[in-house]
């Protein structure tokens, strides 16, 4: 998932995101403990983020990785 940042800067919408996730945990199917985890996937990346998803009707999880890109 990409997030395109427009306005303000990367670290408030992260913040607005993370947020959101605990707010809307379940409507979003997030996995307790999982909500919005930083991750490093590129040492240049900043901003990379995990969240995982129950899916009930698969029965099987999914992790989304999010990064957030500054285009202010």
């Amino acid at each position: 998932m990409l997030g395109y940042v427009q306005s303000d800067t990367l670290e408030i919408w992260a913040a607005k995101l993370e947020k959101k996730f605990q707010q809307d945990r379940a409507s979003l199917y997030v996995s307790r403990g999982h909500e919005w985890l930083p991750v490093k996937i590129i040492s240049d990346l900043d901003h990379c983020y995990y969240s995982k998803h129950d899916r009930p009707t698969i029965g099987q999880p999914i992790t989304l990785y999010h990064l957030l890109l500054n285009f202010c």
